[in-house]
């Protein structure tokens, strides 16, 4: 009883003394809805290789109006996310071809255990709703409508929009996403080698490495009316990232160059990811996955190759950039460095970091085999002179920092050029240009310090000093 405390009753007493059973009712109806909002976030995790979607975290911001049961309406709105999440990624009415049900009983319809089950990170709002006596709002289908969107677009930024255009996002639909642009690109290569009639060896598909993100895509070149194939490298982190084209060299056979695939050199691009960067490769015209009749950087015959030609022409369709490359494309790194062409507006500064591997073998001769078994060959000394001759008309040209190793021995570059390219371009403040010779190599004769294991603690120093030396605001 309000104002004596110690006079109470309960209504099973007041109950006990009533005559009649005791009856209460009340209504209250609206003509306004009554409607919850809701914000999702998904974080998932792709796998490359099996197409399968795992989701690793789901963030739900919900407006419940006044949450009479804070403990009920946040069960109420996990148990929503997780049927959401089922939805999403493997729920699903699947019929044959003669429209007989194949998921009608729970042995074959696939729904979310508990090892599916993402962390739910839950924001209760609370904005009490205008259109009820309890400023009440729903509670169970915000937390369920917005997963499906929120993890087909996870999807779609993790792997591309062509393996979220269909919910559930199963492991089969992405997988043949996945897949498509390398089939495309294959098809389109048989085609033309029915249409020339020319007989080329057989690539198989390469693999896909989930561990560096791996994608592969076929880009258009207006500027040679071509396409190539371009094959990308992320870290798994958020961007924007820093990022690097590394270019690949050239074979001793014609036939050689055109079987490098999408050139996976993934000793050097696992350091790249590792370090942060994102690691784009383009394969020239003619070479491997890109296919062609002719290579973009031909530079002739042996007796007069035209090394300038050759440069310039592997640089076509490439603006300035961050660039590494190696042997023979260390003329496209260097003419690119030198091109006066502006950088579209707000690109980055350009920077080459130039790696020399074996390339233009083709223009050498062989010495009779050795008391080893071994085929020993020697470069063309004139072929040396034209190189160090290009290398020091380009220098004056380099308008931004360019960093060249090399090992000693390294039998592709020789002594000449080294020392006619390295000490002539050195003096330039403007391309701020670099040399750094290391000892001799043992792999690949000399040449193989930036594609080997073992070469990468040497380049590794070199291009953090380089970076160091000339400022450069990337971290390595």
């Amino acid at each position: 009883m309000r104002g004596v405390p110690d006079r109470r009753c309960s209504l099973r007493e007041i109950a006990a003394l009533a005559a009649s059973p005791l009856e209460s009712e009340w209504r209250h109806e609206t003509t306004r809805a009554i409607g919850s909002f809701g914000f999702h976030l998904s974080v998932v995790g792709v796998d490359v290789t099996t197409g399968e979607v795992h989701p690793e975290t789901h963030f739900v911001l919900c407006d419940v109006g006044r949450a009479l049961n804070p403990a009920i309406v946040e069960g109420q709105l996990v148990g929503a996310v997780i049927q959401g999440i089922g939805h999403a990624t493997m729920e699903e009415l699947v019929y044959d071809s003669s429209g007989q049900l194949l998921t009608g009983t729970f042995m074959d319809y696939a729904m979310p255990t508990a090892a599916r089950v993402p962390a739910v990170e839950l924001l209760v709002h609370e904005s009490a709703a205008a259109s009820n006596p309890l400023g009440v709002k729903g509670a169970g289908e915000a937390g369920t409508s917005g997963v499906g969107a929120a993890v087909a677009n996870a999807v779609a930024a993790a792997v591309g929009s062509a393996a979220a255009r269909h919910v559930p996002v199963t492991a089969p639909r992405v997988k043949a996403a996945l897949l498509s642009p390398l089939l495309s690109a294959v098809q389109m290569l048989l085609v033309a080698i029915v249409l020339v009639a020319c007989s080329v060896a057989s690539t198989p598909v390469e693999p896909i490495d989930a561990s560096l993100r791996e994608e592969a895509r076929r880009v258009a070149v207006p500027e040679t009316d071509s396409t190539i194939v371009v094959t990308s490298y992320r870290p798994r982190a958020w961007g924007p990232l820093p990022w690097i084209v590394m270019s690949h060299g050239t074979a001793p056979t014609p036939e050689a160059n055109r079987t490098i695939g999408r050139y996976r050199s993934l000793n050097p691009i696992r350091e790249w990811v590792r370090r942060g960067y994102a690691v784009v490769v383009p394969v020239r015209r003619g070479y491997g996955a890109s296919g062609g009749d002719k290579f973009g950087d031909s530079y002739g015959s042996c007796n007069r190759p035209d090394f300038r030609r050759a440069g310039e022409g592997a640089a076509a369709g490439h603006s300035r950039r961050r660039a590494v490359g190696q042997d023979a494309e260390r003329l496209r790194s260097e003419a690119l460095a030198a091109r006066r062409d502006r950088a579209p507006a707000g690109s980055p500064r350009s920077h080459g970091v130039e790696a020399p591997r074996r390339g233009s073998s083709r223009c050498s001769r062989s010495r009779p085999a050795a008391a080893d078994g071994r085929t020993r060959t020697r470069d063309y000394p004139a072929r040396r002179i034209r190189v160090a001759k290009l290398f020091a008309s380009i220098a004056p040209q380099i308008a931004v920092p360019v960093l060249w190793f090399y090992a000693e021995n390294d039998e592709y570059i020789g002594p000449r050029p080294r020392q006619s390219s390295g000490s002539r371009a050195s003096t330039r403040p403007a391309g701020a240009a670099t040399s750094s010779c290391f000892r001799r190599f043992p792999t690949d004769r000399g040449h193989g310090v930036y594609p080997s294991a073992a070469g990468t603690p040497l380049w590794t120093a070199a291009v953090a000093t380089f970076f160091h030396a000339h400022q450069i605001a990337l971290p390595f």
